[in-house]
């Protein structure tokens, strides 16, 4: 039904905006044009409806240019279609765009609401789609966010949002919470800056799923003058629309069904995971997430649910193409999510055939570790415990379905891979390594995390796979702070021969078509060189201790916290505002195809000279993982094995295969003598911290108390005061003054 509406009222929109075009030519004065469906906007040719209406028509080109635009050079008129000129620019676009947008939810709201008046219709059914204003751009322009320092002659942005349709004026909407966004539109003023859209589509949708903790996947727009395309942004792939071109009829009514749709749609089909929601957790207002998880009852075949209740996402999906994997800290009522018991894990698997692939949720990882360390006293504490795991579970058709990618993206072309949606809680272990405040905290859990990822290799033959700034966990008490392993989903058993085979066959470039370039998995920067190369190589240990060294890089020069990370965004912002970009070659890590990434640390990686210049030279605010970043690298670069340059090796690293173990053993030494300084750094550290708070309360206590501010002095009077001497009065006098005393009291 919602299909047939949404095309009928497609249709009815276009033909009215066709209409206009047409009667334009023919009317001097357009407010004898008013929407017949509207009696309330006749007579009014500045009423919004009009002007919508309007800056439509004049964008698709259905009016002659004005004087202003004809004098526009000939270089600036260049537009998606060689054959016409194309006499605006982006910020011209974009309240144009806005305006298409506006006049489409005028008529939704206005077509809607007589429905839900009558009780036809419930207004949480249907949605508004808005633009959102800014009105802090640092350009003329306040209608749109504009890309940060970028001329906005060439380039725009306009985000779209979701409204209540009760409730919900039709105007342009000030920046909400990041939930609300439904897709970002990406405006260029011509073809040749389609490329640069894309590629900050690309950042902004990837923005958009860390900040939306229950969006599954994201829709998104780029503009090229009169022409607009749509994306989905997908798992494993991206799909782009054929061009609507908003100077004919049939563009136009491509684009506006596609927004009707969005507006009538189910919240299911905007994929806002439903078992995922937003509430109250009080009176006051405050916010909380509401998760459901799942699990089959093994005596009745039923799917169960209960339901976790979270403060906060520890960690949101960071990359467009990958697992998407998400981190909630989370209690069994709304009252404990300060003190959260457990961890969920929200993740997409890979599926083998029709069976979901268990090995990449860490399940049995983790069941296998436990049965060997569950009664150490030395490593129980190491890693977490496993609570309940399983697939998440969709309504479709009052029928309860796994969610995979097949349900998720019916309909569309060419799926690359099948995925299953999953979720895996753990007892509460600890918070992720991002969260410390001190460079020894992170050496110390980093060097407890690695001493737990040898122990569980030798005994239950296990090799992690991914060790990244997730796989590293943070336990505070008070005796300090302890480091755990974490994140199993690339683990891997041994095999009776010692390794776990070639994966030359699974890594590297994502294919996601020929509309978008590649990307790689998320946290790929810290993956080992072999592995970015899709090298057939055996793996093991060695690549491990390879992405620890890209971990403590990574830590060193952007900051081992949050507040860190976002001093260092802006620091480099400010520069390059003046003009003075700063040359950090690490971003090389995590941009481009899996072969220039791995290039890059070739390079970087190549000397100790190449690595002190590239490299260490950015870590110099962080002294100790700089100094344990030169350590690991010895270790692992320098190594004896490494000195042969022989014409027939084609790659030295694989010379140092035969002495992985002693590669290992050296790594441990450098990180346990690491932890020790930490551990004397800490205890300075909170020596220092004692002293001063007790200084501190000495001051306190020895603080004279205030004393009171003199009087002032007469003007006419000498600066010395004279001590004041009351003398008793009787008779008249007395009277007189006692009855002065009470009416200046009174006053």
């Amino acid at each position: 039904m919602s299909d047939r509406l949404s095309s009928m009222i497609a249709t009815d929109l276009e033909a009215r905006l066709s209409k206009l075009a047409n009667d334009r030519e023919n009317c001097a004065d357009y407010s004898e044009m008013a929407c017949p469906s509207y009696p309330q906007d006749r007579g009014c040719g500045t009423n919004p409806l009009d002007v919508w209406a309007l800056t439509v028509l004049e964008w698709a080109g259905c009016s002659a240019p004005t004087a202003s635009d004809a004098s526009q050079n000939s270089s600036d008129r260049e537009c998606s279609d060689d054959s016409e000129p194309c006499f605006l620019k982006a910020y011209l676009i974009a309240p144009s765009f806005e305006a298409l947008i506006l006049f489409v939810a005028h008529h939704i709201k206005a077509y809607f609401s007589e429905q839900v008046t009558a009780g036809r219709l419930r207004p949480d059914d249907y949605r508004l789609i808005l633009p959102i204003a800014n009105e802090g751009t640092e350009t003329d322009c306040t209608y749109f966010y504009c890309a940060d320092h970028e001329d906005p002659y060439t380039m725009a942005r306009v985000e779209c949002g979701m409204f209540p349709l009760s409730g919900s004026s039709v105007e342009r909407q000030k920046a909400p919470v990041p939930r609300y966004i439904v897709a970002d539109a990406e405006i260029a003023a011509d073809k040749h800056g389609l490329g640069g859209a894309v590629q900050r589509l690309d950042t902004k949708t990837r923005e958009l799923y860390y900040n939306q903790h229950n969006r599954l996947f994201a829709w998104g727009l780029t503009i090229a003058c009169r022409t607009i395309c749509a994306y989905v942004f997908g798992l494993d792939d991206i799909w782009v629309s054929t061009a609507m071109d908003i100077s004919g009829e049939r563009g136009r009514q491509a684009f506006i069904t596609l927004l009707v749709d969005w507006s009538l749609c189910s919240t299911d089909s905007l994929r806002l995971d439903p078992s995922i929601r937003y509430a109250f957790s009080d009176n006051v207002g405050n916010r909380c997430l509401e998760i459901d998880v799942y699990e089959v009852d093994k005596s009745t075949s039923r799917v169960e649910h209960r339901t976790y209740y979270s403060k906060e996402c520890i960690g949101g999906a960071e990359n467009l193409i990958g697992p998407r994997t998400r981190y909630f800290a989370v209690s069994t009522s709304p009252e404990s999510m300060d003190k959260p018991a457990f961890l969920v894990k929200d993740v997409w698997i890979p599926m083998n055939g029709d069976c979901a692939d268990d090995m990449h949720d860490g399940r049995l990882i983790l069941d296998v570790i436990h049965r060997n360390f569950g009664n150490s006293s030395e490593f129980s504490g190491s890693f977490p415990r496993l609570v309940s795991a399983g697939p998440v579970y969709i309504n479709r058709g009052g029928e309860l379905v796994e969610d995979t990618t097949t349900t998720a993206f019916a309909g569309l072309p060419g799926i690359s891979k099948v995925r299953q949606h999953r979720r895996i809680v753990t007892k509460w272990a600890g918070k992720m390594i991002s969260t410390a405040t001190y460079e020894d905290q992170v050496v110390i859990a980093i060097a407890d995390a690695m001493t737990a990822y040898n122990a569980i290799y030798e005994k239950c033959k296990v090799l992690h796979g991914n060790i990244t700034d997730r796989a590293i966990l943070l336990k505070e008490s008070a005796d300090g702070v302890t480091g755990l392993l974490a994140e199993f989903d690339y683990a891997t058993f041994l095999s009776d021969t010692g390794d776990i085979g070639d994966i030359g066959d699974t890594c590297g470039a994502v294919d996601i078509g020929t509309t978008v370039e590649p990307e790689l998995p998320e946290l790929s920067m810290f993956w080992p060189i072999y592995r970015l190369e899709g090298a057939v190589v055996p793996h093991t240990r060695l690549g491990d201790c390879e992405s620890l060294f890209y971990l403590v890089c990574v830590l060193g020069t952007f900051g081992i916290n949050k507040a860190e990370q976002e001093k260092f965004a802006k620091v480099v912002k400010e520069r390059y505002a003046r003009c003075q970009p700063e040359a950090l070659r690490i971003k090389e890590w995590n941009t481009g195809a899996a072969e220039d990434i791995a290039l890059s640390k070739r390079n970087h990686t190549e000397t100790m000279r190449a690595f002190e210049r590239n490299i260490l030279s950015k870590m110099k605010q962080h002294p100790s993982l700089s100094d344990l970043a030169v350590d690991i690298y010895k270790v692992l670069f320098q190594h004896p094995s490494l000195s042969d340059n022989s014409e027939d090796v084609v790659d030295p690293l694989v010379l140092r295969h035969p002495f992985e173990a002693e590669i290992v053993a050296n790594l441990l030494k450098v990180l346990e003598d690491h932890k020790q300084r930490a551990i004397k750094a800490r205890a300075v550290r909170e020596a220092n911290a004692a002293t001063a708070a007790e200084v501190a309360r000495g001051a306190a206590v020895a603080a004279p108390s205030p004393t009171p501010a003199p009087e002032p002095s007469s003007a006419a009077g000498p600066s010395r005061r004279r001590k004041r001497v009351e003398i008793p009065l009787t008779g008249p006098a007395a009277s007189t003054r006692s009855k002065t005393s009470h009416q200046s009291h009174n006053a």
